[in-house]
């Protein structure tokens, strides 16, 4: 039994509220919906439209969200829902549970309520504190032309009722406060200090954090100035706010009540301490509507980033909603088998918000697992599938999780009850879900022949590191020229071993090595791992034909293969010299012999991952794959000689929110060379893994020989302009790591720019 170390963490489901496009009451029930959860703040708004489609999809896929909510009956709504079928929980179809104490009806939320979090800053929880005379209820008048903006700015909760408890009482209940409301007047100006008090608004943010894009120098606090009565205003600003940017309304229009709390809270950015860069840690954001003329707005803002928000604020290329962290630690997990799979059990950590409130045990939250080192678990099978939210069903079935599972940035959301002491799911089959991801876009995966005997080869040799020897040209000379049923001597393989063995010098191959790598000592190796069998070989008395026995099957008296005659073998054992045959786990045929560069190219991934990606879950390797659609694929089919499957990890200094994915064509020495049909073919899946998927594909073309020219320009048609694809990787990379170059993230992609520069920088690149 062994242990691995795990990170969980803490965190909210993140929520998007669905409201019919230009409908202020939807928009005003979600807002205060949003206010009763942990994690509130960062729900984003989604004006549904068919006329904003787009938008809306982007909003769901930029924000990473946990679940969606159509705040109303709209049909509309519940058809924009039902198109995310992945993102549907059982506990966010319906908010609130009811059931029947001392004869009086009473809700409880399904996820954890703000009324939990308010119990934990009473008892000044690790991470949950605050001084409660620092927190406000503002409320105001029904017709106040600012509410919308109060409510957005401040936070409420909805009427009390049959269907929503009252949250307004309950925290202030909690906190042992007699009185929070401070009311706000028609006339009255919006207290200026209301930036830093504790509103509702801010106790959904008890116990997170967020990870800023720094990837993107554009999220900075500012003011947004906008129309108190418009309804895309009010949705951008809370939009924006819910990405992480700290934000204050201001509308030209009511100058007497808002400059007071617009000048407060600039005069507070002022004077933040300046950074060594002023362009990177002091500017302020002035963020307007694009049919607002700055230049006559009643805001002047030194050091000012002028920004729009529109149908386009969260583009490729705009606002990165920050990434939400919350509370968590490292626990010790011990590798156990469910149902004849490998899975995981471990004691959850405590949680900051515990609560022994009656009904709080039926809240849910979600618990992010990470594992970044698995050692000791099968390598068919991973702990930290990358980032496609598309296969959360199938990973809630993969791993056995009722409640479900969210495929996440940085981890495996588990979706978990508040009271839950100890957690036990399912590892995931690399293989399936590989699969699955490409049945999420209409294209059919599944192993191909070559594939089944290079994961034979992988799983013969331990691993993709135990296969390291295949890196020494006189092995690979040695599985090529002797088929399964051909015999030779020990010092003929020596000889073929020996061949340019000193340029592998620094190869490692078992863990006891010392000094320079000799060709007895790679031999031995081979014999070790079973590549190679030793056995005798014998003449038959009646036919005069020779045949090989293993030497678990010598026996004194031996039986011809050929006419079955059977004879003493005793005579002749003297001098009789060690017969070896190469293993059948390369197949019967030497074609199969192929499988070898794929499977070295896979090693050298593997390694350089290791190299410089420590804490970094392990991307998928997986080796040859048929993909087949014959709607959206050139041809219909498609061969992938190899399959990788990656998600950065995403810290405070780099943001990688693209999965991605390697297809790869790979040969063996000999006339065999790349074709353009092939890199065609694979050319085509990439463009609908880019289109469909949001992925960032790169192919690999490996030989162990050199490239021909005619061969370097087909790779180089999978290029563009601007957008560079192709890595070549020749024998002098796969035998003694040529990647030794490149270091630090990204390697793919510098790999791609190192193909590029080394072939063709001097050529004109395709359009």
């Amino acid at each position: 039994m062994n242990a691995l170390e795990l990170r969980i963490e803490y965190r909210p489901f993140r929520i998007g509220w669905c409201v019919t496009d230009g409908n202020i009451d939807d928009l005003v029930r979600a807002i205060r919906l949003t206010h009763c959860f942990w994690g509130g703040r960062y729900n984003p708004v989604i004006p549904v439209s068919k006329e904003r489609d787009a938008e809306c999809r982007r909003l769901v896929r930029k924000f990473r969200l946990t679940a969606l909510y159509a705040v109303s009956a709209d049909r509309e709504l519940r058809e924009f829902v039902d198109q995310f079928s992945w993102l549907k929980c059982l506990y966010t179809t319906e908010l609130f549970n009811h059931f029947h104490f001392t004869g009086r009806r009473e809700p409880t939320a399904n996820l954890v309520d703000v009324a939990v979090l308010a119990r934990a800053a009473a008892r000044k929880a690790n991470g949950f504190d605050f001084a409660a005379d620092d927190y406000h209820q503002y409320v105001w008048e029904d017709d106040d032309p600012l509410r919308h903006i109060m409510l957005s700015q401040f936070g409420g909760y909805p009427d009390p009722g049959s269907d929503c408890p009252d949250y307004g009482h309950l925290v202030v209940q909690a906190l042992g406060l007699e009185h929070s409301w401070q009311t706000v007047g028609k006339e009255d100006p919006l207290p200026s200090d209301s930036w830093k008090a504790y509103t509702p608004n801010q106790l959904t943010t008890l116990g997170l954090n967020v990870m800023e894009p720094t990837n993107y120098l554009g999220n900075y606090p500012g003011v947004f100035i906008g129309s108190a009565s418009a309804f895309a205003d009010i949705v951008n600003f809370w939009n924006l706010r819910a990405a992480g940017i700290e934000l204050v309304f201001y509308d030209p229009q009511y100058t007497k009540r808002m400059t007071g709390l617009k000048d407060h809270w600039l005069g507070a950015l002022e004077a933040r301490p300046k950074g060594p860069i002023l362009e990177l840690f002091g500017p302020i954001s002035v963020w307007t509507s694009r049919g607002e003329r700055r230049d006559e707005l009643d805001v002047a803002v030194a050091n000012a980033t002028r920004c729009i928000a529109d149908d386009e604020t969260f583009a490729a290329a705009g606002t990165e909603p920050y990434i939400i962290a919350g509370p968590g630690q490292n626990v010790l997990a011990m590798l156990v088998e469910h149902e004849r799979r490998p899975a995981v059990a471990f004691q959850l950590p405590r949680r900051p918000f515990a609560d022994d409130a009656p009904l709080s045990n039926l809240q849910h939250h979600i618990a992010g697992v990470s594992c970044p080192v698995e050692f000791g678990l099968p390598d068919e099978y991973t702990l930290s599938p990358p980032y496609v939210p598309l296969v959360n069903q199938f990973l809630s079935k993969e791993c056995g999780i009722i409640g479900g599972v969210r495929s996440e940035l940085n981890d495996l959301g588990v979706i978990v009850k508040s009271d839950s002491n100890s957690l036990k799911f399912g590892a995931v089959r690399k293989r399936c879900f590989a699969e699955r991801v490409f049945e999420a876009f209409g294209i059919k995966a599944e192993i191909s022949e070559a594939g089944l005997v290079a994961a034979r080869i992988i799983g013969h040799m331990g691993g993709l590191q135990g296969c390291r020897v295949f890196k020494i040209s006189g092995v690979r000379q040695l599985i090529q020229k002797h088929n399964p049923m051909k015999a030779f001597t020990r010092d003929e393989a020596l000889e073929l071993i020996g061949r340019e063995l000193a340029k592998y010098n620094d190869l490692i191959l078992d863990s006891g090595q010392h000094g320079q790598l000799t060709p007895q000592a790679v031999f031995n190796h081979l014999v070790k791992r079973g590549i190679l069998q030793i056995g005798l070989e014998f003449a038959c008395p009646s036919c005069s034909l020779k045949f090989w026995r293993h030497l678990d099957d010598a026996v004194a008296t031996a039986t011809c293969e050929y006419c079955r005659s059977r004879f003493d073998v005793a005579l002749q054992l003297k001098g009789k010299d060690w017969k070896y045959r190469r293993s059948g786990v390369f197949g019967a045929s030497d074609n199969l012999s192929g499988a070898i560069p794929v499977v070295l190219v896979m090693q050298l991934l593997h390694t350089q991952h290791m190299r410089n990606f420590l804490g970094e879950s392990p991307p998928i390797i997986l080796p040859s794959m048929n993909l087949a659609n014959a709607s959206i694929l050139d041809s219909g089919r498609c061969e992938t000689d190899l399959l990788v499957i990656h998600s950065p990890l995403s810290t405070l200094f780099t943001r990688k929110d693209k999965v991605q994915v390697v297809l790869g064509e790979c040969k063996n020495y000999g006339k065999e060379g790349i074709t353009s049909g092939e890199a065609r073919k694979l050319l085509s899946v990439a463009r609908i893994l880019e289109d469909r998927a949001g992925f960032t594909v790169y192919i690999i073309f490996a030989k162990l020989a050199q490239f021909e020219r005619e061969e370097l320009e087909v790779c180089r048609s999978v290029n563009e302009k601007y957008r560079h694809r192709a890595i070549v990787l020749t024998q002098e990379e796969l035998e003694i790591n040529g990647l030794s170059d490149i270091n630090g993230r990204d390697m793919l992609e510098k790999l791609a720019q190192r193909t590029h520069s080394k072939y063709w920088a001097s050529a004109p690149q395709n359009p």
